[in-house]
């Protein structure tokens, strides 16, 4: 089972479309704000562009995208994880979403 979820900057800006935040973030450490401001708890942050945090692939994409999913990185050595759980932590703070089923 892996241990934690390596996020590169470039992903990461695939991933970055949540209504409430600007169109790219400005740097790794700005996503890191995100992901720690979602729950996900962000181990390390490299320079280079790329972040270290939790093994929650499909918690990262919520907290990214603002988007519900349940299939994300299926089959894979992530421990499971809740679908939307993270959406609704970020629903709960006012931040504006897609329906959590």
């Amino acid at each position: 089972m892996k241990t934690d979820f390596v996020l590169g900057f470039e992903y990461a800006c695939y991933l970055w479309r949540r209504a409430d935040l600007e169109s790219t973030p400005c740097n790794i450490h700005r996503v890191a704000q995100i992901l720690t401001e979602a729950g996900i708890d962000v181990f390390e942050i490299n320079p280079d562009g790329w972040l270290r945090c939790e093994p929650r692939p499909l918690g990262v994409r919520e907290a990214l995208t603002g988007e519900f999913t349940d299939h994300y990185l299926c089959g894979t050595d992530y421990p499971p994880e809740i679908p939307g759980m993270v959406l609704k932590k970020i629903a709960d703070k006012g931040i504006p979403v897609t329906s959590i089923l």
